[in-house]
C-alpha cells in the first residue's frame, strides 16, 4: 500500500530571488505563515489517497515496487480516497505540543506492517533510538506521545523522568499469577516473503533490478 498526501491548497512556488529575500528577512516565514493561516480560520488541509497492490502482484511487477524512487502507475493501481488531513488549531504549548513529539514509523496499529523499502527499513530502528536520545526513555508518556483512544499497556518500568505511577505494584513479568498483561501472540501482520542476494552495487545496475534486490 502506497499513501499519497494530495495538498488542497494547491501548489506555488516562490523564486529564487523571492526565496532568499524572504529567508534574509525572516528565517522564520514558513512557520508565521501556517500560524496566521490558522488564526483566520484559512485551515491548511490534505486528502488522503491510498494505492492498493495484491501481494502477489509484487514480485511479478515490471519493477521493485519498494524502490522509493518509483510510482506506482495509477492506472495499474488507482488512487482511492480514504480521508481528509485538516491543521485546525495551532498549539497551546509549543514546546509540550511540538518539540517534545515523537514520531516513529516503527509504531503501527494491528494490521498493517512494514515494507521491504530499504528507507523505511533503516528507520524503524532510527527513529526511536533518536526520541530516546533526545527525550528519554519515557518519552512514550507523555501526553503528546500517548495514545487518545486507548491505554498502552506493557511491561516499560522504571528509567529517567519517570513522571507516573510507575505501575504501581503490578508485576513487570510474564508469565505471572498476578492477572497481569499477557502477550497475544497474534501478529501484528501478515508479512511479505523477499528474496534476493544483498550487497553494493554501482548505480546503473539499481535501476530496474530483481525483486528484493538494492
Amino acid at each position: 500500500m502506497k499513501y499519497h498526501f494530495k495538498t488542497n491548497q494547491g501548489i506555488k512556488c516562490l523564486t529564487a530571488s523571492e526565496a532568499a529575500r524572504i529567508a534574509g528577512e525572516n528565517p522564520d516565514y514558513h512557520h508565521l505563515d501556517l500560524l496566521r493561516a490558522i488564526e483566520r480560520g484559512e485551515h491548511p488541509s490534505w486528502t488522503l489517497k491510498v494505492q492498493i497492490m495484491p501481494v502477489a502482484d509484487a514480485p511479478r511487477y515490471r519493477f521493485n515496487p519498494f524502490d522509493l524512487t518509483k510510482v506506482w502507475p495509477h492506472a495499474d493501481y488507482p488512487l482511492m480516497e480514504v480521508g481528509r488531513m485538516v491543521l485546525d488549531r495551532n498549539p497551546d504549548n509549543y514546546f509540550a505540543d511540538v518539540e517534545q513529539a515523537a514520531f516513529n514509523p516503527a509504531h503501527f496499529v494491528p494490521g498493517i506492517g512494514p515494507s521491504p523499502d530499504k528507507m523505511l527499513q533503516g528507520r524503524l530502528f532510527s527513529y526511536g533510538d533518536t526520541h530516546r536520545y533526545r527525550l528519554g526513555i519515557n518519552h512514550t508518556r507523555l501526553p503528546v506521545n500517548q495514545p487518545h483512544a486507548s491505554e498502552a499497556r506493557n511491561y516499560g518500568r522504571d528509567g529517567a523522568m519517570r513522571f507516573d505511577g510507575n505501575n504501581g505494584r503490578a508485576k513487570n513479568y510474564e508469565p505471572n499469577s498476578f492477572g497481569g498483561e499477557v502477550q497475544t501472540n497474534q501478529p501484528g501482520h501478515a508479512g511479505i516473503e523477499v528474496h534476493g542476494t544483498t550487497g553494493s552495487y554501482p548505480w546503473e545496475r539499481v535501476i530496474g533490478v530483481g525483486w528484493g534486490q538494492s
